[in-house]
């Protein structure tokens, strides 16, 4: 009869456990005594069996769990951001943007791309050259920046505002 791996597990685990009849204990005995894959699987288990065994598991200490259940009322709901903070990034986000638009609408850049030419320079066989139109990647900053200046808003205005005016945590 040849049982299958995991049932030789299960069956070895109750074993060093003490949950098997006597009946179970022999069979198993001298399965491992004919099988010498099972016979080392059981050594190993028994190892580690000990191992674990005398292994002291740490507790908490007395009323740890009454302590943290009753701190869990005092502490806050929500994080905040301070207020102060964050309208100080608002403000530089609004800065950045406004620079950016006036240069982009001013045609301060020359021709509206740059040139990158690598042969000029005194790497050996490296010849890259490169056209950026800057005009996109004034278009991309201020994409992040408006991005960036609704997320501020929102954390900073926006959600102390609804969560007063709610009584409570909106979100």
């Amino acid at each position: 009869m040849k049982m299958h791996e995991t049932d030789w597990d299960e069956r070895m685990q109750k074993f060093l456990d003490g949950e098997l009849d006597a009946a179970d204990v022999r069979a198993l005995l001298e399965a491992a005594q004919r099988d010498v894959v099972l016979a080392a699987k059981l050594n190993a288990m028994k190892s580690v069996h000990q191992y674990l065994g005398r292994s002291v598991l740490e507790s908490p200490s007395a009323g740890f769990t009454q302590r943290m259940m009753a701190r869990l009322e005092h502490l806050p709901h929500t994080v905040r951001h301070a207020p102060r903070n964050g309208l100080l990034l608002l403000m530089g986000v609004l800065v950045a943007f406004t620079v950016l638009i006036l240069i982009l609408g001013h045609e301060a850049l020359p021709g509206g791309t740059l040139r990158m030419d690598t042969s000029r320079l005194p790497l050996p066989d490296v010849n890259i050259q490169l056209t950026v139109n800057l005009k996109w990647v004034i278009n991309g900053l201020i994409l992040v920046n408006l991005a960036l200046g609704f997320l501020v808003l929102d954390r900073t205005v926006l959600r102390p505002f609804f969560e007063r005016r709610a009584g409570g945590s909106v979100y």
